[in-house]
């Protein structure tokens, strides 16, 4: 069979078993010589095996690979030495300049400001297609091709093949630096790990000193081999039969204008291109494996997520037979299709840019709030912080993060998506970020403070605590329930259980469940360049002059002119700078613009002590000022205050109660709550300022139409009210009870996350209530059997 015959019959496979029985058939399989270590190294797979942990993440990979040689191919062709100066020195500046050749500073490099043709255009050049199985018969097959620079079949070892060879490192304008050769995705195809790669250099950037099989393509299949004897693990191999003699031979090669490694709608393998990659991975675990373009949770949408803000358009096929709904589409990031669905998607008036600085080193926000149940069509619960480095998601967050303790937006966890882009920290902090896999985080000093302080910008941003009111508000209305039968019972409880009491310890009525807050609908034009920038409530000039505990961060307020955007927008922003003592300061927070107020958060360095009075110098400054807003504070630093008792108190004499706030939900509204027939209890944080914020913070929902207590109510005697209140009370009893003791429940929780006290009390109180009634039913009839 000619090579390029077998290359056809290799790339139009969909099934492991073709594949190995066509090279069985050629003599290729059994002969172990004519197999090549990838990286030249028997022990390949340490490297190999410890790479991504999802299997979308490595498809990511891959398709940046292609964006990288889109760049690279560019500027090659016009003769840039992509290493030397004359190179872009970012992705972004390299997409202005080698696709657009514009002058707006605002939209250059931004592909979502291209035209529906353009885009349509350059998605074709690079291409993510499905074929083969359909999910009740296996895993689909996923090709990805490029028309980029190419490879010669001789240098095949020396990219595709390699292993940290640092070919891209000192190229900057590209994704690629660890060289793996996106090897990650192998843990992902059908055993034996079977993947296929063509690819031809571009005849353009060829010399007249190139043989004439770079002018080839080279084609070659990469294996698993099962650990033999003594040897511990599997070894990754490729096929090289060119003048092997001992697992040290070439790719096979073939001579063709052109080959058919792009898809044309529903066909997979028919538009000619005269150079370009094809990387095709045989019955791909995706895990799921519905339509690829149109299901939620597909890889499309998976893959937007990785790439959030994508430097060049991917078409996206579709090609398996049978589907129904869309078949085709283009990524652009997720950055692009949420401007393009901003006002069906997300709520109005959110600030959408912060930024946080770490160690002196600056990291945007961005931040997206979506309307009550559009958030689940654009981000996974486990990826709802995307921490990225040139548009390329490098590690998650899950939605609990919002739940934390030290964020307090319950309300909002499952409408929050906050994109931290931290390409402009150096590359040191980078390494210390991001594992080379680029799929986590590496827990160091640096990832937890920068843990640490997205947990404050999120929690002090007073238009998401106003929005977070505002969903209380819907889901709790008028619904709380009665509170003069819960007053009544607790009072005779308390007075026989002093335990019950400490549940119960705050000792304030509460007068509203909702913290009160400007609205957000108050209209603010602001300017592009203020007029003035001081602090609330003083002069311009005037010295502030305070107290603040050691430990605490410091919060400063501050009055202005300035747009919404004016520290967050990519053209001419604001700069802020602070200064302790002289000391530039290097890690701070500044909050976006709302209605003309502006905060900034300190963090005190840990050389002042008790009694220190130290001068704040506050400088904002822009490229309209002449000179900068100047703003001056001494604060003096006290002691901090204890942060309670050793134990709770019983409420103090002739208070009022602290009741929890109850909300009864019914069946039609189980939607809104995430209920079914079972659910029994879910609890939800209120926010920062609610009444005792360990326990009596939390807003309670129960399941009023859950199935037992129905069952229960309609086979008894006994009254449904009571059997209602029967279930209602000590569900939220037990809940408050974990609540005030969260410490114990450590162990069972990741170490890595915040306790997810929200989610355990669903669980508990889920299994609680199939037997809950019947026990508290059973106990009362015992009882009074016994004394009759």
């Amino acid at each position: 069979m000619e090579t390029r015959e077998l290359a056809l019959h290799l790339m139009k496979a969909d099934h492991c078993e073709e594949v190995v029985d066509l090279l069985k058939e050629l003599d290729y399989w059994q002969d172990e010589n004519l197999w090549r270590f990838i990286g030249d190294s028997e022990t390949n797979f340490s490297a190999i095996g410890n790479q991504q942990s999802d299997p979308v993440a490595s498809i990511v990979e891959k398709v940046i690979n292609g964006v990288d040689a889109r760049l690279m191919n560019v500027c090659l062709e016009r003769n840039i030495d992509p290493e030397s100066p004359k190179a872009p020195q970012t992705m972004r500046v390299a997409v202005a300049e080698f696709f657009e050749g514009g002058s707006n500073p605002a939209t250059d490099g931004l592909i979502r400001h291209w035209s529906d043709t353009k885009i349509h255009e350059e998605s074709r050049r690079i291409t993510v297609v499905a074929t083969g199985n359909k999910p009740e018969k296996g895993a689909p097959c996923i090709s990805i091709a490029d028309q980029g620079e190419g490879q010669t079949p001789d240098s095949f070892s020396d990219t595709f093949m390699s292993l940290q060879k640092g070919n891209k490192n000192r190229i900057p304008f590209v994704q690629g630096k660890y060289n793996m050769g996106g090897t990650g995705a192998l843990s992902f195809c059908a055993f034996p790990r079977l993947q296929f790669i063509i690819s031809r250099r571009n005849p353009q950037l060829l010399t007249n000193n190139s043989s004439d099989r770079d002018r080839q393509w080279g084609i070659t299949v990469v294996r698993s081999e099962k650990p033999v004897g003594n040897e511990k693990n599997s070894k990754f191999t490729y096929l090289a039969p060119v003048n092997a003699i001992n697992r040290d031979g070439k790719v096979l090669s073939f001579v063709s204008e052109d080959f058919p490694i792009f898809p044309d709608e529903n066909d997979p393998y028919s538009v000619y291109r005269p150079y370009g990659t094809l990387v095709k991975l045989y019955e791909y675990d995706l895990q799921n494996k519905s339509n690829i373009v149109s299901s939620d949770g597909g890889l499309f949408h998976r893959l937007d997520q990785g790439m959030p803000e994508l430097m060049l358009p991917v078409r996206v096929y579709e090609c398996r037979t049978g589907w129904k709904g869309t078949r085709r589409g283009t990524l652009l990031g997720l950055v692009a299709k949420l401007g393009k669905d901003r006002a069906q998607t997300l709520e109005q008036g959110i600030p959408k840019d912060s930024k946080i600085r770490i160690n002196g080193q600056c990291i945007p926000l961005r931040i997206y709030a979506f309307k009550q149940g559009k958030g689940k069509h654009y981000r996974a619960q486990s990826s709802s912080i995307l921490l990225t480095l040139n548009g390329q998601t490098h590690a998650t967050m899950s939605a609990n993060f919002f739940r934390r303790k030290a964020v307090r937006l319950s309300y909002l966890a499952d409408s929050l998506l906050v994109i931290a882009d931290c390409s402009k920290l150096n590359r040191d902090l980078q390494e210390e970020l991001f594992m080379a896999s680029r799929d986590r985080l590496r827990k160091s000093a640096f990832s937890i403070s920068l843990e640490k302080e997205l947990e404050s910008s999120l929690n002090s941003n007073v238009a998401l605590r106003e929005l977070q009111n505002r969903r209380r508000q819907e889901q709790i209305g008028d619904q709380l329930a009665d509170d003069k039968p819960l007053k009544d019972m607790l009072e005779t409880l308390l007075l026989k259980s002093p335990k019950l009491a400490k549940l119960l310890e705050k000792g304030k009525a509460v007068s509203s469940p909702f913290d009160s807050g400007s609205s957000n609908t108050i209209d603010y034009e602001g300017r592009k360049f203020p007029t003035y920038f001081h602090f609330d409530k003083l002069n311009v000039g005037d010295i502030l002059k305070r107290r603040a505990e050691l430990g605490r961060r410091i919060r400063l307020e501050f009055i202005t002119d300035a747009n919404t955007d004016y520290f967050g927008r990519d053209i001419d922003p604001g700069q802020m700078t602070v200064e302790i003592n002289n000391q530039a300061l290097l890690t701070y927070q500044i909050s976006p613009i709302l209605r003309g107020n502006c905060r900034l958060l300190l963090k005190i360095p840990e050389q002042f002590i008790e009694g220190d009075t130290i001068e704040v110098k506050v400088s904002i400054n822009d490229v309209s000022q002449i000179t900068p807003f100047e703003n001056w504070a001494k604060i003096e630093l006290i002691k901090r205050s204890s942060s309670g008792s050793n134990g709770p108190n019983p409420p103090p004499k002739g208070s009022r109660l602290s009741l929890p706030n109850i909300v009864r939900v019914e069946r039609k509204d189980w939607s809104k709550h995430g209920f079914d027939s079972e659910s029994a209890l879910a609890i939800i944080h209120g926010g920062k300022g609610s009444i005792d914020d360990q326990v009596l913070g939390y807003d309670f929902f129960v399941n009023i139409d859950n199935v037992y207590l129905k069952d229960e109510q309609k086979h008894s005697q006994i009254d449904a009210k009571i059997l209602e209140a029967r279930f209602t009370y000590p569900l939220v009893f037990f809940a408050m009870a974990i609540l005030r003791d969260p410490e114990s429940y450590k162990s069972i929780f990741p170490s890595d996350e915040d306790q997810d006290l929200e989610k355990l009390i669903r669980t508990v109180s889920r299994s609680i209530s199939r037997v809950l009634l019947s026990v508290l039913n059973s106990i009362h009839e015992s009882l009074n059997e016994e004394f009759d």
